[in-house]
């Protein structure tokens, strides 16, 4: 398993790339920390690092608090077959102080691979 501390630096650009053609599809599990008096509505996006490079996806838009203390948010998605995902950073959609939270971790489940990459987090999203 591998598991790195996400970065606060917010990427240049969204959306999905093929590398060599090949998709593959993700489970990301984010789970928020019990820390009170914080959530948010905001949309919400995970950029995943693998060696060759990066790709961004939207976790969740929602217009109720998802993202609040204790809670656990399940997101699926398809993007390129990246093989063993390095790092990860996580960011809201404004950046504001009333649109982060506090999260306790994120794994990422790679159905190619069949293994979860394991990111602790402890700290406030950006």
């Amino acid at each position: 398993m591998a598991g790195r501390r996400a970065s606060s630096s917010k990427p240049s650009r969204t959306g999905q790339l093929q590398i060599d053609g090949r998709t593959a599809p993700y489970k990301v599990l984010v789970q928020t920390s019990n820390i009170g008096g914080m959530g948010t509505d905001s949309a919400m996006f995970i950029r995943l690092f693998w060696c060759k490079g990066d790709f961004t996806e939207q976790l969740v838009d929602s217009s109720a608090q998802v993202f609040e203390p204790g809670k656990q948010v399940t997101s699926t998605f398809s993007g390129p077959d990246v093989g063993e995902i390095q790092r990860i950073q996580i960011y809201s959609s404004n950046g504001e102080f009333r649109s982060t939270c506090h999260l306790s971790h994120i794994d990422v489940f790679s159905s190619i691979m069949n293994e979860v990459f394991h990111f602790p987090i402890d700290d406030w999203s950006r």
